[in-house]
């Protein structure tokens, strides 16, 4: 079921909902690195079984991950013949589509089974392991927050703002088409500042939480790892471990 508050968030008890934010995340970087390694027909098979089984047990339909590409479709049949054009071969082509569709179809499970909030916490304790600086993890939770949550808002202002009498008149009452495309930019500034506003707000209400001092307040994300996170975390170093001793 859609959470209203997360609009991309769906609600579940599946395996896939219950995996660590900073572990998914971990295996997205994972993901990318063994895409962009030198192609191998067991690595490339593997890593992209290892997206597909998590959208099949993430109990999400799939006609929500064929939707973010369908989105893109146009995007995708240019860049397709671009890079044909350019001497790639139908074979290297397929092959790079492939990765980038699962790539995206993996942005798509975290963005489905992942809360915001705990997107944010979960990046911050994978940077935690990580910061050998000492940077200032709760300041670090605040700004990936509200990146999350203006990628988010930006729609739903958007359709708020086009929506409205005055620019929705403004764009068809115009008749040359360079003056629409400058409305369109004027009007795309206008949404982007909106959202920026919201952000602000929002970043305001994120600090008083987060420095709030008879509030307690974790660096870690409250969850431990459990047998499944463990797994998912040896299969990809496996991975990776295969490259290095056979393929490379």
């Amino acid at each position: 079921m859609l959470n209203k508050e997360c609009s991309n968030y769906y609600e579940g008890s599946s395996f896939v909902h219950k995996l660590h934010p900073s572990i998914k995340i971990f295996g997205l970087f994972c993901y990318a690195l063994l895409s962009l390694l030198k192609f191998d027909n067991y690595l490339f098979i593997a890593n992209i079984a290892l997206v597909f089984i998590l959208m099949l047990f993430s109990n999400i339909p799939i006609r929500l991950y064929i939707k973010s590409i369908w989105r893109i479709k146009f995007t995708l049949i240019v860049l397709y013949f671009v890079l044909y054009r350019l001497g790639m071969s139908i074979f290297d082509i397929n092959v790079l589509y492939f990765k980038l569709v699962f790539l995206i179809f993996y942005f798509d499970v975290l963005k489905y089974t992942t809360t915001r909030m705990d997107l944010a916490k979960g990046s911050a304790n994978l940077f935690h392991i990580f910061n050998f600086i000492n940077y200032n993890i709760r300041r670090l939770v605040i700004k990936i927050c509200n990146i999350l949550y203006f990628f988010g808002a930006f729609p739903f202002v958007s359709r708020e703002y086009m929506n409205s009498l005055d620019v929705k008149g403004g764009m068809y009452s115009q008749s040359n088409l360079f003056i629409k495309i400058k409305l369109f930019f004027v009007n795309f500034k206008e949404i982007v500042a909106l959202t920026k506003k919201k952000v602000k707000e929002r970043k305001g209400y994120l600090t008083k939480r987060m420095y709030n001092k008879n509030r307690k307040v974790s660096y870690k994300y409250m969850y431990r790892c459990k047998l499944f996170d463990y797994i998912f975390v040896i299969i990809y170093l496996s991975l990776i471990t295969f490259y290095i001793l056979k393929v490379r």
